[in-house]
């Protein structure tokens, strides 16, 4: 699962998402302006504050910035890595879904 962490209107969210996409992996987007319990959750995981936060299962790649700098080949490789491997316990969470 390729988790994006992103706020509404974030310019950087928007290109980060398109980047991604255009990849071909599903995109599992989170916004924390509307699930403000794991803005903190993403800061202890991350140690930064900023969006979008980026992660292919497990592993933490960064922001917008750091998804473009990432290497063809390694970029690849996540890809990979999010189609083949099934999902880490230690994966980013998800909100929890209300029931009603």
């Amino acid at each position: 699962r390729v988790t994006v962490y992103s706020i509404q209107g974030c310019p950087h969210c928007v290109q980060a998402k398109a980047t991604l996409r255009s990849l071909g992996v599903p995109v599992c987007e989170v916004d924390v302006g509307l699930h403000s319990e794991l803005r903190v959750k993403l800061k202890e995981l991350t140690g930064r504050s900023t969006v979008p936060q980026i992660f292919f299962n497990g592993i933490h790649v960064g922001g917008n910035d750091d998804l473009q700098k990432l290497a063809t080949e390694e970029l690849q490789r996540l890809v990979t890595l999010v189609k083949e491997e099934p999902l880490s316990a230690n994966a980013p969470p998800l909100p929890v879904k209300q029931s009603s």
